[in-house]
């Protein structure tokens, strides 16, 4: 080992802290994965003072097992939303995986890992039970199923899954009821919708059919049409214009020379 990582008996303060800074301290029962400007390391420190390299980097992982308290939700097959209060899952790291861990995960692996797994885990296995058949024998049966799927589930992330323990299963009833209303209210809005386009189809079958009889109309009036009495049917029109209570006729002088038409 460098002597840089020993106490220093005397020469300059800048080398020994320069020594220092280049020096990991790893606790008991945890590793060290070490961040050099170049890249990870290849190879995870164990417990101990290690020389580890000026401008490096090390972040600690816990190897020993670890235990947390989750609030578990899921819901039945029934559709009751279920809360498992206070459930502990108990875990730990493998060590020969650290560095994998590391570079594919980091060390918030728990919350980008561990509890999405485990808490999607449990909203599976329990999809597959009735609220009613959660008594104590179903409820161990539903344990073992569910630590099982999460280790599995969670061994190809470098975490070792030891058991979920569930404390007990209650019914959410607020947001039980909450999820019926809104289910109720969604129900209400595609019955809405289904009714505003029955009424939009009936309202394009009669303008069609009203289409439809003024085409007709249309082609019976249209050979009777000539220019005789289509000169006569806008003089009718010009007549009850001109004699209509809201019309005003204002007669002005031209300034335009009008020229008498003569048709040989």
């Amino acid at each position: 080992m460098p002597s840089s990582c020993l106490r220093p008996r005397g020469g300059a303060w800048l080398l020994v802290l320069l020594g220092v800074s280049a020096c990991a301290t790893v606790p008991p029962g945890e590793g060290a994965v070490v961040l050099h400007p170049s890249g990870t390391d290849p190879k995870a420190l164990g417990e101990g003072r290690h020389w580890t390299g000026f401008f490096s980097e090390s972040e600690l992982y816990d190897l020993r097992q670890q235990e947390h308290d989750e609030d578990l939700v899921g819901l039945s097959s029934d559709g009751a939303a279920l809360q498992l209060r206070a459930s502990l899952v108990t875990y730990r790291l493998v060590p020969e995986e650290l560095v994998a861990l590391a570079r594919e995960i980091g060390p918030d692996y728990h919350e980008v890992v561990v509890r999405p797994v485990v808490q999607s885990t449990v909203r599976r296995i329990l999809a597959t039970y009735r609220v009613d058949q959660l008594d104590s024998p179903r409820l161990r049966e539903a344990q073992e199923r569910i630590t099982e799927l999460a280790r599995e589930r969670l061994r190809p992330r470098h975490v070792l899954l030891t058991s979920v323990l569930l404390r007990g299963v209650f019914v959410d009833a607020p947001r039980m009821n909450r999820e019926i209303e809104a289910t109720a209210i969604a129900d209400q809005q595609v019955l809405e919708e289904r009714h505003r386009l029955d009424l939009a189809r009936a309202r394009a079958r009669e303008r069609v059919e009203e289409a439809r009889g003024i085409d007709a109309a249309h082609r019976l009036l249209a050979p009777t049409l000539d220019r005789r009495l289509l000169d006569s049917r806008r003089i009718e029109a010009w007549e009850r214009l001109l004699t209509s209570p809201g019309t005003a006729v204002e007669i002005t002088a031209s300034p335009v020379l009008l020229l008498p038409e003569e048709t040989p």
